[in-house]
């Protein structure tokens, strides 16, 4: 999934209002994945972490040089609005009297393994089962979405349809390539107008690729390498459709749409939203229609007052120090890593497992990340490491 897959999004500009399909967006997306359970009453709480507002690469290079795994979610539960027993989870990570509300902060500090070893947290995700509740997010590796519309604006074309089962891995192995010196991938896409390349700059954006390719073989199999030589081959032939006439330098804009297409994908949910300026006020321009009846179904809370998003900001932080680890550590240091777990760490760790795991069996529509498949293997092994 990248740019373009969300330009459905766009919808029809009415004066000032954007007039947004639902069932345009989120059709396609369950028939593709196979996503049952998308239909049901849920509540979704909202909160988000490593929001950079946006991507942008110049002749300095990323305006974020290795910007960590936005992560938008929290927690849901079937049905209307409920209430949460948020005393209960005061009383059980002891937080000060005078708090007004709970944060990450007031469960741990630190990286992904000093929240880990925290006592707190581990009183958080008991809680979390106790109240019958599930996680649901949308996260998200810039680095990586703002790469794969080269794969797709290859095999897109009708000669190379065959490739599209392989998509991921294609993008998987180009990423590699290109993560593996982000300077000079930051400087290739600047003079290249990335993601705007357009016709004439084709030919020799695609022989940088390959160069770079051949250099950094070693960095994936063979089969792989070869795959990805024959489609970046291909890709000097025909038009690259998702990088022409796009803003030139702009990688990703704005994280907004990605909470416009959980609204759209759970059309019949209710939505409470974490007060966020850009995201009201991009939301406040939409229209959501569904077979042309007007969809009320998000609202904007103070997070001090609705005991949902209190506990939507302490689980999207920690899941985004975990994707944020495994989308930026190597398959050996994972293993190593996960090994070195002491047991109050290597407990936490699986009580946060059996709760997505929970989420998914409920429906996988719960979970969506995008980032490289080999970086989601690896981290679903560190996730169920015994």
């Amino acid at each position: 999934m990248g740019r373009h897959c969300l330009r459905l999004l766009v919808g029809l500009q009415r004066g000032n209002l954007r007039e947004i399909d639902v069932n345009a967006v989120r059709n396609p997306q369950i028939l593709l994945h196979g996503l049952s359970g998308a239909d049901r009453v849920y509540t979704f709480y909202y909160d988000e972490t490593n929001n950079i507002r946006r991507l942008h690469v110049t002749a300095n290079g990323f305006n974020v040089r290795e910007p960590m795994c936005f992560v938008l979610g929290g927690v849901a539960h079937r049905g209307a609005p409920r209430p949460l027993d948020m005393a209960a989870l005061k009383s059980a990570v002891r937080l000060q009297p005078n708090a007004t509300e709970l944060k990450l902060a007031h469960l741990g500090k630190g990286d992904l393994f000093s929240l880990l070893k925290s006592w707190k947290v581990e009183a958080y995700l008991d809680w979390l089962q106790a109240q019958d509740l599930l996680v649901h997010y949308s996260a998200v590796d810039p680095l990586y979405w703002a790469t794969v519309d080269i794969v797709d604006s290859i095999i897109t074309h009708d000669r190379l349809a065959s490739m599209q089962a392989f998509h991921r891995e294609l993008k998987a192995d180009l990423f590699t390539i290109l993560l593996a010196d982000i300077e000079d991938a930051a400087h290739l896409f600047h003079r290249f107008r990335y993601p705007d390349v357009g016709e004439a700059n084709r030919p020799a954006f695609i022989g940088e690729l390959l160069q770079r390719l051949e250099q950094r073989e070693a960095l994936i199999d063979r089969f792989g390498f070869n795959v990805l030589k024959g489609v970046l081959q291909a890709g000097a032939m025909d038009p690259l459709i998702y990088l022409q006439d796009e803003v030139a330098g702009t990688l990703l804009g704005s994280f907004a749409d990605f909470t416009i297409h959980r609204i759209c994908l759970f059309k019949n949910a209710q939505h409470r939203l974490d007060v966020e300026p850009v995201i009201q006020a991009r939301l406040a321009a939409c229209t959501f229609l569904d077979d042309g009846r007007e969809l009320n179904t998000f609202r904007f809370v103070d997070s001090r007052a609705e005991a949902g998003v209190q506990a939507s900001d302490a689980l999207v932080g920690l899941l985004g120090k975990l994707f944020s680890y495994v989308v930026r550590t190597g398959p050996a240091q994972l293993v190593a890593d996960r090994r070195r777990l002491i047991p109050g760490q290597a407990r936490t760790l699986a009580k946060l497992n059996a709760l997505l795991d929970r989420s998914a069996e409920e429906t996988p529509a719960l979970l969506h990340q995008v980032a490289s498949i080999s970086a989601l293997r690896a981290g679903q092994a560190f996730l169920e490491a015994t």
